[in-house]
């Protein structure tokens, strides 16, 4: 799958945003095991900040953190590792 696919469709999911085309088959998957769709929505999320702050410099907002899901904070460890 193009790699740009693939990180759109999981950035959708992370954003609840629907999926515009049929979703492939590694969304699908993902959809009916939630630690598969764990992992993918943390490496996804992962590579799309690296490759934001590839292209300069990068300013993260936390804002009201002590809000945050458990999941987003994996996310944020993630990335900043």
């Amino acid at each position: 799958m193009c790699e740009r696919r693939h990180a759109r469709e999981f950035l959708s999911e992370v954003l609840g945003w629907p999926v515009r085309s049929e979703p492939s088959d590694a969304l699908q998957a993902a959809r009916n095991d939630m630690r598969v769709m764990a992992e993918w929505l943390e490496q996804t999320f992962t590579s799309w900040l690296a490759a934001e702050a590839r292209r300069g410099p990068l300013l993260v907002v936390l804002d009201d953190l002590h809000w945050a899901d458990e999941a987003s904070l994996r996310y944020v460890d993630a990335a900043l590792d």
